[in-house]
């Protein structure tokens, strides 16, 4: 039986053991394959929630009747928001600008971007002459 006076000391041999292989193991450098390897794993795995958050939004934001007012629906904008810029802050495309798009806007923008129809409400006659004919 180890006596309390000596259970101190061998904790105290363990913890130090530890801390000595632990820092070991710290400095040993990583290659430039398992980092490059690394990054392209994240990449594919941002690529993949952009695709897993976007792609049933266009869906359900139409079918809604709330539209934005629908909390699951907020939620999934949310998402598909933060998966884009996620990429846009590492660097890589993500197939939608952000820089002038606020986040109640993401579906809308999205639409704009599959179909090519735009949802601008400062633009309802996109296309079209108008004539001022007070000016005459």
């Amino acid at each position: 039986m180890i006596s309390n006076t000596t259970m101190p000391v061998i904790h105290r041999i363990v913890v130090a053991a530890l801390a000595v292989a632990a820092t070991g193991f710290m400095g040993l450098p990583a290659t430039a394959d398992s980092v490059k390897t690394g990054d392209q794993a994240i990449q594919r795995t941002l690529e993949t929630r952009v695709k897993t958050y976007c792609r049933p939004l266009l869906k359900a934001w139409l079918l809604s009747e709330a539209g934005m007012q629908d909390p699951s629906i907020r939620e999934q904008v949310t998402n598909c928001y933060l998966s884009h810029s996620r990429l846009h802050v590492l660097g890589l495309a993500s197939g939608l600008d952000l820089a002038d798009t606020a986040i109640s806007e993401l579906p809308a923008r999205i639409l704009a971007g599959r179909v090519g129809f735009d949802l601008d409400p400062y633009r309802p006659l996109a296309g079209r002459r108008l004539h001022d004919l007070g000016g005459q």
